[in-house]
């Protein structure tokens, strides 16, 4: 049976252990597609973002789509 100190220390160690695994991960991602940013409407980004991902590497020869859940938004109301 561990002790309260070496239960304290056991859980001391695991937490730190836990603290520093998002570097391992990580890698050299950036977070970043190195895209140009735009200024569109929702309409104008349901074409153009399946163009854009599908030009991402790994995703040649895939097809993408908006999703069908926004067919019906209403049109000219939203830009991003």
């Amino acid at each position: 049976m561990l002790s309260k100190q070496s239960f304290q220390r056991l859980a001391l160690a695991l937490t730190a252990g836990a603290s520093f695994t998002w570097l391992a991960f990580a890698l050299n991602y950036t977070g970043s597609q190195k895209n140009p940013a735009t200024f569109e409407t929702l309409e104008e980004a349901r074409v153009n973002g399946p163009v854009a991902v599908a030009t991402i590497d790994g995703n040649v020869g895939r097809t993408f789509k908006s999703h069908p859940v926004l067919d019906n938004y209403p049109k000219g109301t939203t830009f991003i």
